[in-house]
């Protein structure tokens, strides 16, 4: 197995340490490419071709938080690992934040552990990028339908409505908020039993789907009518 990694470090002894390290892994062939400034290291990154970034948090032209956000707004398709002797809980709850895969202390890693580490980032990197992809292609699905959706959280009780299921009803975005009651309360109080009893039952298992048509208010004051679905 070949792994490219890009590694950002103005410390010389420290680059020998990091090199050191990953060639005693012997079932892995590291590729490392190496610079000592931010900028210089991120146009090199720019090219797409290497699989991981190795991180130093202070660099002569970089330093702290700073470093992590130039990184991530400019090549946000690279798994970074951050490396530091900064042993700061807090900023490493916000490098992972601001998109870090890992944080890492110097004096506390071993070949084990980075090689570890880096394979973990790819891996999850590679994870976080399929479910973007289909969160996207569900968005898309969902525009493309027209339909307007809804998402009722039972356990909480909130309900999250689409810009479109809004619009159906002639709604803003702060006409609606997250309460069931801003759907139950438009119904058709002539359509209000059926309705309920066609949802509780689905909700109980009498039903492999709630589907029910019915008058709903809009927000000029007319009812119109709609067919909803749902699935528990």
């Amino acid at each position: 197995e070949l792994i490219s990694v890009l590694l950002i470090e103005d410390q010389p002894v420290e680059v020998e340490l990091i090199n050191e390290m990953l060639t005693q892994v012997d079932w892995v062939d590291y590729q490392i490419e190496h610079y000592d400034r931010l900028g210089t290291g991120l146009e090199c990154a720019k090219q797409g071709t290497h699989d991981v970034l190795l991180l130093d948090l202070c660099l002569p032209d970089s330093a702290g938080i700073e470093t992590v956000e130039r990184a991530r707004a400019e090549v946000p398709d690279i798994p970074t690992i951050l490396m530091t002797n900064m042993d700061d809980e807090a900023l490493a709850v916000r490098a992972v934040r601001e998109g870090a895969q890992d944080y890492l202390i110097k004096r506390k890693v071993d070949a084990n552990l980075l090689s570890r580490a880096i394979h973990y980032a790819i891996e999850r990197h590679r994870a976080d990028k399929a479910l973007r992809q289909s969160e996207e292609r569900y968005a898309l699905a969902v525009r493309g339908s027209n339909d307007g959706v809804w998402d009722w959280d039972i356990d909480s009780n909130t309900v999250y409505y689409s810009h479109r299921w809004r619009d159906i009803l002639g709604l803003g975005t702060d006409d609606v908020g997250t309460d069931i009651n801003s759907w139950f309360d438009r119904v058709h109080r002539d359509d209000w039993d059926d309705f309920i009893h066609t949802l509780q039952s689905h909700m109980d298992g009498a039903s492999e789907q709630f589907n029910h048509e019915y008058r709903i208010a809009h927000r000029n004051g007319k009812y119109v009518w709609v067919m909803s679905r749902g699935l528990a």
